[in-house]
């Protein structure tokens, strides 16, 4: 039996997101989200350690976040872990706030 090791509990979700690294833009599909970051799918496989830049909206909100992540881990099928880097408190709280919205609902 493995050890769970994430911090955060992560919701499903399939909304598209810009992703940007360096100068190139990407949309890209995110798989779930935490207040700590987010499962996403893209047509470009990225590199562990690389910053890159997330401008999204949770579905059912009208908030768009701007938010700065690191590539955390890389799997088949270009599936890719981004952390996301320096949030403020309110950032965290509408997040935790959204992910405890979507368990009540399961």
């Amino acid at each position: 039996m493995t050890q769970e090791r994430r911090r955060f509990r992560r919701v499903p979700i399939s909304t598209r997101i810009e992703a940007q690294v360096g100068g190139e833009f990407y949309s890209v599909t995110a798989e779930n989200v935490s207040p700590g970051g987010m499962l996403i799918r893209s047509p470009k496989t990225l590199a562990e350690g690389t910053k890159v830049k997330l401008v999204f909206t949770l579905p059912g909100t009208k908030k768009e976040y701007r938010l700065n992540g690191t590539v955390l881990h890389v799997s088949p099928n270009a599936f890719m872990g981004v952390r996301f880097d320096d949030l403020t408190p309110e950032q965290i709280q509408a997040l935790t706030l959204f992910v405890e919205s979507k368990e009540s609902t399961t």
